[in-house]
């Protein structure tokens, strides 16, 4: 659903959590091809594009990425960017390849972050590992291709089975998962950054048992995906080697992330609303997983095309993906 704030009210307030950094620069004036930004309101999508704001590394390459709508319901930003409502998003590899295998016009544009950003949390004391969830409840977005992977993977190599030897408790966010796990209702909890460093600054007797990204790495020798970026296929033709530029304000801007987290944090904290202890743990615990690739770099795309065989494994995906899917 769409929230009840409109695009100046965002930038602004991304505007007055940088005051502490300098001028804010998004008062540049803006050249270069316009490309729609849809502007999502929760978790990691707000470390980028606070600093995206702040720094415009767009401008930098020739490119405009203009903000305009601003959500918190994770379904509402994707559909409204496969109904062409804006240009450029972030999100899960597999969302936006599943969508394009369905017809959407889109290219991914850049690998953002790998896997390592998701991770089953418990309380100290409890289960230690992912072997330790058998016969006991574990909350979780089941709905969510983060879940799918999760189980794919623990059930390929460690013979865990989250349909059969565990109790899964549906939740509507990952953010809600931990929480459970805290007030110790459930046995353990699957999230992802940055809701698991911050449910760890509100109670460090909370810890991780399980990191999917680093597991998978262990398991293959291969990194697994997480967040990409996303454009619209018709963005491409407004300007030639537009796709170039976009990508290097991406991977611009996620290296200026990990070079520099505690300007991020003063930035996206305050637009969050959340203690900036619990992303300076995230920062810390390389849990982030910042992993910046254009698509034009067969290594990048080699990561998707590699990550689609354990989708394809499991039956899902209709069809075997093609270049088509690289902005290149």
């Amino acid at each position: 659903m769409w929230i009840d704030i409109s695009r100046r009210r965002f930038v602004a307030s991304l505007g007055a959590a940088a005051a502490s950094l300098g001028a804010p620069t998004v008062l540049r004036a803006a050249t270069g091809p316009t490309v729609n930004f849809g502007l999502l309101r929760t978790g990691f999508s707000v470390l980028f594009s606070s600093y995206m704001v702040e720094k415009r590394f767009d401008l930098k390459h020739g490119v405009n990425l203009q903000p305009t709508n601003s959500y918190t319901a994770v379904r509402s930003y994707y559909n409204d960017f496969v109904a062409g409502n804006f240009d450029f998003a972030l999100g899960t590899w597999d969302t936006f390849v599943t969508r394009y295998l369905a017809g959407v016009p889109l290219k991914l544009l850049n690998n953002i972050s790998t896997a390592a950003m998701v991770n089953i949390v418990a309380l100290k004391g409890g289960a230690g590992s992912l072997e330790d969830l058998v016969g006991k409840t574990v909350a979780a977005p089941i709905n969510s291709g983060t879940f799918r992977l999760t189980r794919f993977i623990a059930e390929d190599y460690h013979k865990v089975s989250f349909e059969n030897q565990v109790k899964v408790q549906n939740v509507p966010s990952p953010a809600t998962a931990v929480t459970l796990a805290m007030a110790g209702t459930v046995d353990a909890a699957l999230s992802w950054e940055p809701n698991i460093s911050e449910a760890i600054a509100r109670d460090p007797k909370l810890e991780v048992i399980y990191n999917l990204g680093e597991d998978f790495q262990k398991q293959t020798n291969r990194p697994l995906p997480f967040f990409v970026s996303a454009v619209r296929a018709d963005v491409l033709t407004k300007s030639n080697g537009i796709a170039a530029r976009l990508a290097a304000a991406v991977n611009d801007c996620i290296a200026g992330m990990k070079a520099n987290p505690g300007e991020v944090i003063k930035l996206a904290a305050p637009a969050m609303n959340v203690d900036p202890k619990g992303l300076k743990i995230a920062f810390e615990s390389g849990r982030l997983g910042l992993s910046p690739m254009a698509m034009s770099d067969p290594k990048a795309q080699a990561v998707i095309e590699n990550a689609c065989q354990l989708l394809a494994k499991h039956g899902e995906l209709k069809h075997a993906i093609d270049k088509g899917l690289f902005a290149i």
